[in-house]
């Protein structure tokens, strides 16, 4: 795969940023429409190397250059890992939000101490492949501020869905609600609560995708979520995007192995062939970002 060109300017970000988010859409489209399975693995491993940073800014870097290991900025190298920017490097540039563009460079192009892949993987977080109550709490907490109601269901839930369903995301009448299997009411680790986020972030990446229909959350006359309505894209698309979505969000936890990766890239390319539009992975990116920070 070859380094697709950004057109970003350091001067004018805001006008480029639809341009950028286009050349993303464009970009892994192509790959899926070419069938080239195997430059989506590598994306996904790249995310896999990269957890820390914001999935947008990683697609970002990763279309500039797709051999990329890690990147971070010139002080970041310095402070954490005791390298160096070499002398006449290529930089990377990523978005910075209300801000202008951010130079990040490869590892390729830094000098000094040797670093390890376990080094660059948690520098930034003790824990590593785990999901706490803390962070299913906090998230249920913040999706109120959303307007979303989260339930874990009694003997109710089996009439409103199939027993086998472990969870569903709903709105009526401008009311908007998540549900989970009854299953959920109790968890006995780490597993049973990983299982536990991992459906409740796919049904909330439903809502903020606008698979539900469009909707606007205000505070203090200020709008802090805007969805479009996206309720008449086909299902394959809509749980294409849900899925990849939580793949991304599970990521930044260091919940995901070599397997899910394989398994989720064979699984994208197959439902590909089903719908007729193309995906807006620019707003995958960003959806999968949201929902992280609803945990922060």
């Amino acid at each position: 795969m070859q380094s697709t060109l950004i057109p970003i300017s350091t001067s004018n970000k805001h006008k480029d940023k639809k341009i950028i988010f286009s050349q993303i859409n464009e970009l892994f489209n192509e790959i899926f429409r070419l069938k080239r399975q195997e430059e989506f693995v590598n994306f996904l491993k790249f995310l896999r190397r990269v957890p820390n940073y914001a999935p947008f800014n990683s697609a970002l870097v990763f279309a500039q250059k797709p051999d990329c290991f890690y990147y971070a900025s010139k002080e970041h190298w310095k402070k954490f890992f005791n390298r160096e920017v070499k002398p006449g490097a290529k930089p990377l540039l990523i978005l910075v939000p209300f801000g202008p563009v951010k130079f990040v460079y490869d590892l390729s192009e830094t000098e000094g101490d040797p670093i390890t892949e376990e080094k660059l993987l948690y520098w930034w977080k003790e824990r590593k492949g785990e999901i706490d109550a803390k962070v299913f709490n906090k998230t249920i907490k913040r999706l109120d501020s959303y307007g979303i109601r989260v339930e874990i269901g009694d003997l109710d839930y089996i009439k409103k869905v199939d027993s086998k369903t472990l969870g569903y995301a709903l709105e009526k009448s401008g009311s908007r609600e998540i549900g989970l299997h009854p299953r959920y009411r109790k968890f006995y680790g780490i597993t049973e609560m990983t299982e536990k986020y991992a459906v409740l972030v796919h049904e909330i990446a439903h809502h903020f995708l606008g698979h539900l229909g469009g909707y606007r959350v205000k505070k203090k006359n200020r709008v802090i979520l805007k969805i479009e309505d996206r309720r008449g894209l086909e299902k394959s698309q809509k749980e294409i995007e849900a899925e990849l979505t939580t793949w991304i969000v599970m990521n930044h936890f260091g919940v995901n192995s070599d397997s899910s990766i394989t398994y989720l890239a064979f699984w994208i390319n197959k439902k590909m062939s089903e719908i007729k539009t193309s995906i807006d992975f620019s707003f995958i990116f960003t959806t999968a970002k949201r929902i992280i920070d609803l945990a922060s």
